[in-house]
């Protein structure tokens, strides 16, 4: 198991790696990301394993990014996140991926 890390590369661009799952998402990463911007933007490349947990993740920032006003982009997303993210039908939450 592989612990999560949010890396901060510039003001509004991040990378995060790790393992997104039920055993490593917590309350501190999902309010770890900050959402004082115009424009977020979070690269997956590095993420080893994502489960169930990892999309609810990133559901719950879009919605923060929703209420905020906030552009937020995803990149190089996981393809067990895309996929899962297909088989529950939230496609549409995750849509501002690369």
């Amino acid at each position: 198991m592989s612990a999560i890390l949010l890396t901060e590369n510039s003001s509004n661009d991040y990378t995060i790696s790790g393992d997104l799952t039920f055993a490593t998402i917590d309350e501190t990463i999902v309010n770890k990301l900050p959402f004082n911007q115009e424009r977020i933007s979070v690269d997956f490349a590095p993420v080893t394993i994502a489960d169930s947990a990892g999309l609810a993740l990133l559901v719950e920032w879009q919605k923060k990014a929703t209420r905020k006003n906030i552009t937020l982009q995803f990149k190089n997303l996981p393809q067990q996140i895309k996929a899962l993210a297909r088989l529950v039908e939230v496609n549409d939450l995750i849509k501002n991926t690369l």
